[in-house]
């Protein structure tokens, strides 16, 4: 996390893994939580449970809206300032999803691996803020084949920035 002028925290974990450039699908899951002693994250992969770390800054309110990207920088990091969609992931991502409460390790266990309800169901409509499956197909247009849609009901649409026509597969 960062402010306008300061890094406030950086958590960094590791996969366990000899590389994650394995030629193999992994399913990546980070819980994020405040409470009276400051933030704790928590990092699961494929499913399971590896390993947490906590920050005892001082609890951060945010109002209005946040700027977020996946996949790339966007922001200040460090001492450079990153211009959107710099430093992009050199990979794929099937799915994204952003939980508004903390997921439990059972319910990452259960889930990781599958399709979760978004917009009309009823368990999850309030609990799950974004779900992008990337799966829209191709259209061949590069205006709509740039918009990542929301699936979780909430109008929440994503814009692909610097996307070409390699940068999707229905593969």
């Amino acid at each position: 996390y960062y402010d306008t002028t300061n890094i406030e925290f950086i958590f960094q974990f590791d996969t366990g893994l000899t590389t994650i450039a394995d030629s193999n699908w992994h399913h990546y899951a980070f819980t994020y939580y405040s409470s009276s002693a400051g933030y704790t994250s928590e990092f699961y992969l494929d499913g399971a449970y590896k390993t947490s770390q906590s920050n005892s800054n001082t609890i951060v309110d945010f109002t209005g809206s946040a700027f977020c990207t996946i996949g790339s920088l966007g922001g200040k990091l460090s001492t450079v300032n990153a211009p959107l969609g710099s430093a992009k992931l050199s990979g794929s991502i099937d799915e994204f999803r952003f939980w508004n409460t903390r997921r439990d390790a059972k319910q990452i266990g259960l889930n990781y691996f599958t399709n979760v309800g978004g917009g009309n169901d009823v368990a999850n409509v309030t609990n799950l803020g974004i779900y992008y499956k990337f799966n829209e197909g191709i259209t061949n247009t590069s205006s709509i084949d740039s918009v990542i849609l929301d699936y979780a009901g909430r109008n929440c649409n994503g814009l692909f920035t610097g996307y070409n026509t390699s940068s999707r597969s229905t593969g």
